[in-house]
């Protein structure tokens, strides 16, 4: 496809105003880029192949074959070619299976963030650049004001975020498209136009044109912008005072729990609360987002309420009342994930899981068999005692067929010479103390 053409006033993006943007996102080791194909992301691959070679910073192009529509397979070409022609090693990846009839861009987003998270563990890579403009944060903004998004909502997306141990950077959020696009035609690349980023049926598109539309009344990109970085700000000051929060009211055990004081939690700020609350249940469900409103509402009062027995789920978790608190666990029944051992994993979006054994181990849950195994074993340890059962069953461990090779929290290994389990949970949130040391 021809290249498109940017609008007059749009200024080319200097190798100078590109390096301030991304150095302070960037951190020791190579560097893993997410391109499409389009505009934006064609302009990161550019600017970032200058200044890695500058810099002698390791890349790695990676592109997703989606397969949704007719030309697909053609994008991910042009983006192979162009990679190499820029001196870059590149992967495709492609979605494979059935595709979604309905919520398609939320599942090919899922699937692109999947396929990329495991192509940069496979590569030793801990960061990804995304090429994430103004004009995105804009559309992302006026989607969440519809919704009634707060806070959280209309500070959009951060300039570096965390996907399961991924770093997610996105270093072009203040530079418009056309911006990049100007960049582009002032070094002579092309680029290729996604024919689904004029179907309106799908909601961004709609965004799109409402922006337009709005623009005389002073709605614009930029405005909407500068309303997400404010949020951000806000955001920020939310998290202080929850990890303040944190440190009074919850405890984040390494095996995958959290146990909450009711009364500090009945006694904060109601906004505090829940922001602590819905972090909890995002780091033992290893979700990506947290549950709606108004579930989190109902389920931090149920805890503010200080019960003395009885429990509920949501969102994966398994919250029970005890004597000493309320624990939310991973719930047994949602940790069915089971990949190959010996590749490494990021299992259940909560471990990162690493063994040397063969083809045929496994990362699954623990579950109701291997539970039986270890008390029949009598070694494990009294932190495994004093665990919730539900944290227990939903802790990662090797299986060969149905026999139990190791299960880290447990301190079981079926013999001296059985492959070992090695596990790091996912980061405390609020930068708390401890994701653990390796276990095995």
């Amino acid at each position: 496809m021809a290249p498109g053409a940017a609008p007059p006033a749009a200024t080319p993006l200097t190798a100078e105003e590109f390096a301030a943007r991304i150095a302070p996102l960037h951190r020791a080791g190579p560097l893993a880029l997410a391109v499409s194909g389009g505009s934006d992301s064609m302009a990161l691959m550019t600017l970032t192949a200058d200044w890695a070679a500058a810099r002698d910073v390791a890349l790695l192009i990676l592109t997703v074959d989606h397969g949704l529509r007719e030309g697909a397979a053609e994008d991910a070409a042009f983006v192979e070619a162009k990679a190499r022609g820029l001196g870059l090693p590149v992967q495709r990846l492609e979605w494979l299976g059935e595709k979604p009839a309905t919520g398609v861009q939320a599942a090919a987003r899922e699937a692109r963030y999947r396929l990329m998270s495991e192509a940069c563990r496979e590569a030793g890579i801990g960061t990804l650049a995304l090429a994430h403009t103004m004009d995105d944060q804009a559309e992302t903004v006026l989607m969440r004001l519809a919704r009634g998004a707060g806070v959280d909502g209309l500070s959009a997306m951060a300039a570096e975020t965390d996907l399961h141990g991924l770093r997610l950077i996105r270093p072009l959020l203040d530079v418009s498209r056309a911006g990049l696009r100007a960049t582009l035609s002032a070094r002579g690349h092309d680029w290729r136009d996604d024919p689904t980023n004029e179907d309106a049926s799908y909601e961004r598109v709609r965004a799109r044109s409402a922006l337009k539309a709005l623009s005389p009344l002073g709605v614009s990109v930029d405005a909407l912008a500068r309303t997400a970085a404010r949020m951000g700000e806000a955001r920020e000051a939310l998290d202080a005072a929850a990890a303040d929060l944190a440190h009074a009211a919850a405890v984040f055990d390494p095996m995958g729990y959290v146990r909450l004081a009711p009364d500090a939690i009945a006694a904060a700020p109601r906004e505090t609360a829940l922001r602590l609350v819905s972090a909890a249940i995002r780091w033992v469900s290893g979700a990506a987002y947290a549950p709606g409103r108004e579930e989190l509402a109902r389920v931090c009062d149920w805890i503010a309420a200080a019960p003395k027995e009885g429990g509920r789920t949501l969102h994966g978790c398994q919250f029970d009342a005890r004597a000493e608190g309320v624990t939310i666990s991973r719930e047994p029944a949602a940790a069915t994930e089971v990949t190959k051992a010996a590749t490494g994993a990021n299992w259940d979006g909560r471990f990162q899981c690493r063994a040397n054994a063969d083809e045929e181990a496994v990362v699954a849950a623990l579950g109701a068999a291997g539970a039986r195994t270890v008390k029949e074993w009598g070694g494990a340890p009294d932190s495994w005692a004093r665990a919730p059962r539900a944290a227990r069953l939903s802790t990662p461990a090797l299986w060969r067929g149905e026999d139990l090779l190791s299960a880290p929290f447990a301190g079981f290994q079926a013999t001296p010479d059985s492959p070992c389990l090695h596990v790091r949970a996912r980061s405390f949130p609020f930068s708390l103390k401890g994701s653990g040391e390796d276990l095995c």
